[in-house]
């Protein structure tokens, strides 16, 4: 696959009690989610197929569940779902504590899809020096003129005595 699923979420109005039900229902091993990600807890992938997530409480309180998809570059993946019918529903943004940038569109039918670059690639592309505009070549200097030529002093006519 192209672009895999990497990232699940799961979010409602009260974050504890679906952090409750899905380890309870799936023995899903959970830890709190770095920096500011409100009332999230970061579910560990199962080896061998399964996918990194979060569950927890959703910003507007309405419940919603979403899949990210991989991509190298989120401007050029958002251009191409709208060319296809599809609309960006959430501009490029980066995550906190380098953990990558996200972007989401809507497809067609109006689900919600994320799109995700992965903290090696996001910093990769950061790290990727940008072309420097061309410098101009310093101008030539005009040469320096010369200094009048100091004129010898005049002879002095000798005093009389």
């Amino acid at each position: 696959m192209a672009h895999p699923v990497t990232w699940f979420q799961i979010q409602g109005k009260d974050g504890k009690a679906l952090h409750a039900f899905y380890a309870k229902v799936f023995g899903w091993k959970m830890t709190a989610a770095p920096g500011s990600m409100v009332d999230t807890m970061m579910v560990a992938p199962e080896p061998p197929d399964g996918i990194a997530g979060g569950v927890g409480a959703s910003m507007d309180g309405r419940p919603n569940v979403s899949v990210y998809v991989n991509v190298d570059d989120l401007y050029a993946h958002l251009d191409k779902i709208e060319a296809a019918g599809g609309r960006t529903a959430m501009p490029p943004m980066d995550l906190p504590n380098g953990m990558g940038s996200i972007a989401g569109f809507l497809d067609p039918a109006g689900n919600w899809v994320g799109l995700w670059v992965p903290p090696a690639k996001a910093a990769a592309k950061e790290a990727t020096p940008k072309k420097a505009p061309a410098k101009k070549a310093p101008a030539k200097k005009a040469p320096a003129k010369k200094a009048p030529a100091k004129k010898a002093p005049a002879k002095k006519a000798p005093a009389k005595k």
